[in-house]
């Protein structure tokens, strides 16, 4: 059995114990018992579920210091997705952090981040937080070239630019245009997004004819970063007159009354009805 002066320096680093234990009294045979009570901290330790559409650290640890006295730290490995994990400490006030044990971009953070001195049971919670998604936009133009007072639709397409099968799950797009000669820019329309796509559907018929600059602006939920507004070019033309004119003979005539025979009689020298 070891003795009294070696097993308390045991329990003071965390070993569980209640009730009674014997000690050796370091006199032969006889023995004595003693009843030790040791102050300690139930403290359970959980992290909190993630929702998103990014994968989370599989591992998180917590380290816990002894708060202005001496002894040693306790770092736990908890399991990301799976139940609580609950440690025993001395009751003698802890400093708690939490780490992410591989390399990623997401940030681990515990509530709360101390436990006082004689506390008998307490809660830490982590939560990872991901790290915003960086986005590219596209911006599709249907026609691209024109006639003024046809319509064209512009497609916006939002992606994440790891992963382009991931849309943001909102968000809003805004498309303005300048035109030639415009020193600025001229609002068309706002719309939704859905699943990261947005269309409209722009009317030219109060256009003038040439080329156009679009420009698609989006704004995006927190946890999504928009990228840059992009632009895409847009011609215009002026119809044609001609075919509006109904054709090129306003008169309804045409040359087959030759005025070479009025009497439409043809000629007997000829070969066929065009007089020769």
């Amino acid at each position: 059995r070891p003795l009294l002066h070696e097993v308390i320096p045991l329990l003071l680093r965390g070993t569980r114990v209640r009730g009674e234990i014997q000690v050796d009294a370091g006199g032969g045979d006889s023995s004595v018992t003693a009843t030790i009570n040791i102050a300690e901290t139930e403290l359970r330790l959980q992290v909190a579920p993630v929702t998103g559409p990014l994968t989370p650290p599989s591992r998180v640890t917590v380290t816990a210091s002894p708060d202005g006295t001496d002894g040693e730290t306790v770092t736990t490995t908890l399991i990301t997705g799976a139940g609580d994990t609950v440690i025993y400490l001395p009751a003698v006030g802890w400093n708690l952090e939490a780490a992410i044990e591989e390399d990623s971009d997401w940030e681990a953070t515990i509530d709360p981040v101390a436990i006082g001195n004689g506390v008998a049971s307490g809660l830490a919670r982590v939560s990872l937080n991901p790290p915003d998604i960086a986005t590219t936009t596209a911006l599709e133009l249907a026609p691209t070239t024109v006639v003024i007072g046809n319509t064209v639709t512009a497609t916006i397409a939002v992606s994440a630019e790891s992963d382009t099968t991931l849309h943001p799950p909102s968000g809003t797009v805004a498309l303005r245009r300048q035109g030639p000669g415009e020193g600025g820019w001229t609002e068309l329309d706002t719309v939704h997004l859905t699943a990261g796509t947005g269309q409209i559907t722009i009317d030219t018929s109060t256009w003038a004819a040439g080329v156009y600059q679009l420009q698609a602006t989006v704004t995006l939920p927190d946890g999504w970063t928009a990228s840059s507004p992009v632009t895409a070019e847009l011609t215009l033309t002026e119809p044609d007159e001609g075919d509006s004119a109904g054709g090129g003979d306003p008169e309804g005539e045409d040359d087959a009354e030759d005025e070479g025979d009025p009497d439409g009689e043809g000629d007997p020298g000829s070969g066929d009805s065009s007089g020769g």
